[in-house]
């Protein structure tokens, strides 16, 4: 029974596919551009300067702006999920916390009690179709009619968009035709391409 658990396992496994080594950028050189570039790659050096230094003061900052929030709280008996440091900062939290495996469930009842676990915790359920069922129009159609039509909007979202292919992007900077096509998309705001990201070489 293992060994057949085990086989089925490594068949459902997801293999990561090797992508194709990238060819090498081409590689333009723009006078004008030299003191612009070198603004922006001192910016960019400014930005990791900075973020490294935040980073740093909040090592400090956080653990003692939480202890204030929370004597704050108790002193007003009021949930406050900021508080404002020294008329400088405010420090913001969140009702938030990273999944929990279910697994972890009587680990938590060890600790908490039946009642509180109750209280505090719910289990939630996160299903996903995978693509390979989708395209499967008969699985799809069993599935319909097993929950019923007027019942499929209500138990399954679905949301559907249009993606331009790989193609379409590679035509429209290539081909001169397709180029002014994409424009006319972008025009009508039907294509809103991502912005290009500008990094350090």
């Amino acid at each position: 029974m293992a060994s057949k658990l085990g086989s089925l396992l490594k068949k459902a496994k997801k293999t990561t596919e090797k992508k194709p080594t990238k060819t090498q950028s081409p590689q333009a050189t723009i006078p004008d551009l030299d003191d612009t570039l070198d603004k922006w790659l001192k910016g960019k050096q400014m930005e990791k300067d900075g973020s490294a230094m935040r980073k740093q003061a909040e090592t400090t900052i956080l653990p003692l702006a939480s202890e204030e929030r929370r004597k704050a709280c108790r002193d007003s008996g009021t949930f406050h999920s900021s508080i404002v440091i020294n008329d400088k900062v405010t420090v913001s939290t969140q009702a938030k916390y990273s999944p929990i495996d279910s697994d972890e469930e009587e680990a938590i009842k060890e600790i908490l009690g039946e009642d509180d676990f109750n209280r505090y915790f719910k289990e939630k359920t996160d299903v996903s179709i995978t693509p390979s069922l989708l395209n499967d129009d008969d699985a799809m159609a069993k599935i319909i009619e097993a929950v019923g039509d007027e019942n499929f909007t209500r138990m399954f979202s679905v949301k559907q968009t249009l993606v331009p292919t790989r193609d379409f992007y590679e035509r429209s900077t290539m081909d001169p035709e397709i180029e002014m096509k994409a424009k006319q998309l972008k025009d009508a705001g039907i294509l809103n391409p991502y912005k290009a990201a500008v990094k350090s070489k």
